[in-house]
């Protein structure tokens, strides 16, 4: 507070670099008009407790007002700053009045007027906060009262800060304002008057000839005081004045009120995605109000929130269309607050903290973006021989099955369905898992790589779920052994096997000779008897070829 206008020091905010709402009044003289009556004062032909209007100049020495003006600072939750300028320096005491209401009623919206179609309708919640300077003082005294109704409050006195019995009883269908709380003394707000004149320049264009001594003061209110414990909303300012630092004294000059939005509610949206970034339905919270302390004391110290912002029980649900559904909660004051997930599908796993805490301290919806992570699926699976041995080496890889799905559709891997990176090989007992498959959904399992010596198992169709240890060893892949070819050299003249080199795709080894162990019962001779493909006549020691194919009889 520096009892001016301009801006003193670069960076900083003064009155004319910001843009303040308010209103200059009406030309001093005949034309002029003001209130009558008192704050307190019922007015017997206004039913809803308006102030009534009279026309005419304000009495001498008392405060022609000449214009107002009003900033919100935003922060956490701000400041309110206000001003006045008032004609000339009365020989008494200094006693501005800002009331500011929740109804409107002003050029562009009157819905919320008054009878005498000046001033808005009052309504429990409203704020007036008094500027009270002493004749010939610099100190001020902020005072700030509120507009009650109901519920055993008490109606202020003639002295501002009267004690619970000193002042009157709500009236009946009535109301008042409260018994006033010292925002000075609380150190809640601070106010100046300008104690040297102000040149025109330094006026923020409202004089053209200056303010003298004493017609100009301002004061600035820390919001975190003003705002209570419910949510409410303020869409007008009007200033008056008053005849002395009594507050039943007569009301005077009045400026009408102007549009100003100054609120306390707050709004709180969550979108839930997993960690895809796609939208997760059925996901569950609650809201919690902190009492302060920053601790997590949901359902005790820490009160449940309703959709609305009051008090009660509510556990609301989103939806995969926008990650939102019914997850939106208003009417918040502006505090910290606990989000809680309660209940997420399965296949997901919770990010961060649960309760999490969050800041509502301005009218912009708060955001809480939260995600879920999508728990991977594996898969294990098992190779065997048709003889039911288990095979090592064997590698199997996912192509992922899009449309048309199988089973009925086999894989097409060179068209539709895509290899994938997850792959596994199999040990000694012929088993191995698929691990971190990801997303869920249906998939082809394929042999890629088949030990030597083996046939290929044809594919299996799977379907996973989210974080689904799947287990088809039930079904393992087998791999028929292939066939085996065994080359006899017989000498014709004995019956012996006779020891010869044979080469099967440039594989060279060498059969049987005469003196092998043979099984038990079977003799050389027994072999060399063997019929088939059998071949005689043949001598000095050639090289032949020979071409073997396998038959349709054989197992496949």
């Amino acid at each position: 507070m520096d009892g001016n206008l301009k801006v003193d020091t670069a960076g900083h905010l003064d009155w004319a670099n910001v843009a303040q709402a308010g209103g200059n009044d009406l030309a001093s003289g005949s034309g002029d008009d003001s209130l009558k009556g008192a704050e307190q004062d019922p007015v017997p032909d206004i039913t809803d407790g308006s102030m009534g209007i009279v026309d005419g100049s304000i009495p001498p020495s008392k405060s022609d007002l000449k214009s107002f003006g009003v900033y919100l600072e935003p922060d956490s939750p701000g400041f309110l700053h206000m001003f006045w300028v008032r004609v000339q320096d009365p020989s008494g005491t200094t006693n501005m009045d800002f009331e500011f209401n929740q109804k409107r009623c002003f050029t562009g919206d009157t819905s919320g007027c008054s009878s005498n179609g000046s001033t808005p309708m009052r309504t429990a919640g409203d704020l007036l906060i008094t500027y009270n300077l002493s004749s010939g003082g610099t100190s001020v005294s902020l005072w700030l009262h509120r507009w009650v109704t109901s519920g055993g409050n008490v109606c202020e006195d003639s002295q501002e800060g009267g004690t619970a019995t000193s002042g009157s009883a709500v009236p009946v269908g009535g109301g008042c304002w409260n018994v006033g709380v010292n925002l000075t003394s609380s150190g809640a707000a601070t106010g100046s008057i300008n104690t040297a004149a102000i040149p025109a320049s330094e006026t923020d264009g409202l004089s053209t000839t200056g303010f003298d001594p004493r017609t100009f003061g301002e004061a600035s209110v820390d919001l975190s005081s003003v705002f209570g414990t419910s949510c409410f909303a303020l869409g007008g300012v009007y200033l008056k004045s008053r005849s002395s630092d009594t507050f039943t004294s007569a009301l005077k000059d009045f400026i009408a009120p102007a549009p100003v939005n100054i609120s306390n509610c707050g709004s709180l949206k969550i979108i839930k995605k997993d960690d895809a970034g796609s939208f997760l339905g059925g996901v569950k919270f609650k809201l919690f109000r902190d009492d302060g302390d920053g601790i997590a004391e949901l359902g005790t110290n820490d009160v449940q929130l309703k959709a609305d912002g009051t008090a009660g029980a509510f556990e609301c649900v989103t939806t995969s269309t926008n990650g939102t559904g019914n997850c939106i909660w208003s009417g918040l004051t502006f505090a910290k607050y606990w989000v809680q997930e309660t209940f997420l599908p399965t296949g997901y796993t919770i990010v961060g903290d649960n309760p999490r805490l969050v800041t509502v301290n301005s009218t912009t919806q708060v955001v809480v973006n939260i995600t879920n992570n999508r728990a991977p699926a594996s898969l294990k699976v098992k190779k065997e021989d048709d003889l039911g041995n288990p095979l090592k080496d064997a590698v199997f890889t996912l192509y992922t099955d899009n449309a048309p799905l199988g089973p009925a559709n086999p894989r097409d891997a060179a068209n539709v369905d895509t290899i994938t990176t997850f792959t596994c090989t199999t040990d000694v007992t012929g088993v191995c898992t698929i691990s971190n498959i990801l997303p869920a959904g249906p998939y082809w399992v394929v042999e890629t790589t088949t030990p030597s010596g083996y046939t290929t198992a044809a594919d299996q169709h799977v379907v996973l779920a989210l974080g689904q240890a799947g287990d088809i060893t039930a079904t393992p892949f087998v791999n028929p052994r292939q066939h085996k070819v065994i080359v006899i050299v017989c000498h014709e003249g004995t019956n012996t096997l006779a020891a010869s080199h044979v080469t099967i795709d440039s594989s060279q080894k060498t059969s049987l000779g005469t003196g092998a162990t043979l099984p038990s019962g079977v003799t050389e001779a027994a072999l060399c008897g063997l019929g088939g493909a059998s071949y005689g006549g043949i001598n000095n020691h050639p090289t032949k070829t020979a071409t073997i194919a396998v038959g349709s009889e054989a197992h496949p």
